[in-house]
C-alpha cells in the first residue's frame, strides 16, 4: 500500500480493513510507523475469514464495499469509529447473504448533494452523452443550476465493475447513494448474466449456432460411419450435401458406392 514520504502528515490519515466477511475496521496510521522485521497483528480475524483489502482514508470520505453477488453499499467513513488497538474484530460494514462474500473496498471522495440533486446530475450527464431511456429518447436536465453541474461534473468519480466472466460496467459514483453501515446496499452489477453458447455461424442464417430459439446441433452432422467409409476428404462433400438435404442421409447403397470409388 503506497504511503506519503512524510510521515508528519500520518497522523492525520487512517487506514480502513474490510474482510471477506463483510467486517470493517478504521485505526489511525500512525499505529503503524513502527513495523518490525516480523510484522505486527493488525487485525483479529474469525475462522475462515480474510483480509479483502486495506486503503488509506480521510474523515472527509466515503467508504464503498462490493460483494461477489454484486451488491455495493456505501457509507462514511466516521461512521466506523477509530480503534485503538490492533488485536480486535472491527464492526458490521455490510450485511451478506448466505454464500456471498466482500471482494472489494474503495474510498471515494465525499461530496455533499442531495438526492434530487443527484438525479438531476444524472439525467443531464446521459442527455449530454446522448444516452436513450427505455422510451428512446434522452432525459431532459432537472432543476439545478449551472454552477452546480459544473461542481458535480468536476468532483465525480466513476466505478468500474468488472465480473469473472469478463462483463463489465461503469458507473457514476453518484448512482450509489450514501447510507448507514451494516445494511445490504444496492444492486451494483446483475452477476451470471446469460452468455451466448460457442457454436459456429449456421449457413444460410444470420445467428450463431446454440442461441436462443435455436436447436443445438452437434457440430459435424455426419454420421462418424460416413467419415469411415468415404474417406475425410470425400465426406467434406457429403456434409455439404447433408445439411442442403436435411437430416435423412444418403443410405447404404451410397456407401457401398463410395467404398467402391475408393477401393479402386
Amino acid at each position: 500500500m503506497p504511503l506519503p514520504e512524510d510521515e508528519a502528515s500520518w497522523e492525520q490519515l487512517d487506514v480502513m480493513f474490510a474482510t471477506t466477511g463483510g467486517g470493517v475496521r478504521r485505526n489511525k496510521l500512525s499505529d503503524f510507523a513502527q513495523v518490525n522485521r516480523a510484522g505486527k497483528i493488525a487485525m483479529k480475524l474469525e475462522e475462515g475469514e480474510g483480509i479483502v483489502d486495506v486503503a488509506v482514508c480521510r474523515e472527509n470520505q466515503d467508504v464503498l464495499l462490493t460483494t461477489a453477488a454484486g451488491q455495493g453499499i456505501r457509507f462514511p467513513v466516521d461512521d466506523v469509529r477509530v480503534f485503538k488497538g490492533r488485536d480486535s474484530m472491527g464492526v458490521r460494514g455490510v450485511s451478506l447473504d448466505k454464500g456471498d462474500s466482500v471482494i472489494s473496498l474503495a474510498i471515494l471522495d465525499r461530496f455533499e448533494a442531495t438526492a434530487e440533486e443527484r438525479g438531476a446530475y444524472l439525467k443531464w450527464r446521459r442527455a449530454v452523452a446522448g444516452e436513450p431511456t427505455e422510451d428512446g429518447e434522452a432525459e431532459p436536465a432537472g432543476e439545478i443550476s449551472q454552477e452546480r453541474l459544473a461542481a458535480m461534473s468536476a468532483a465525480e468519480q466513476f466505478v468500474l465493475t468488472i465480473s469473472e466472466n469478463g462483463y463489465g460496467k461503469r458507473t457514476s459514483a453518484f448512482e450509489y447513494r450514501v447510507t448507514g453501515r451494516g445494511g445490504k446496499g444496492i444492486v451494483a452489477m446483475t452477476v451470471n448474466a446469460p452468455q451466448r453458447p460457442p457454436g459456429r455461424l449456421v449457413p444460410g442464417r444470420g445467428r450463431r449456432r446454440g442461441d436462443a430459439g435455436h436447436r443445438r446441433r452437434p457440430a459435424n452432422p455426419l454420421p462418424r460411419r460416413w467419415n469411415s467409409a468415404c474417406g475425410p476428404r470425400h465426406a467434406g462433400r457429403h456434409r455439404i450435401r447433408h445439411r442442403r438435404r436435411g437430416a435423412r442421409g444418403f443410405g447404404r447403397a451410397h456407401l457401398r458406392a463410395c467404398r467402391r470409388r475408393r477401393e479402386g
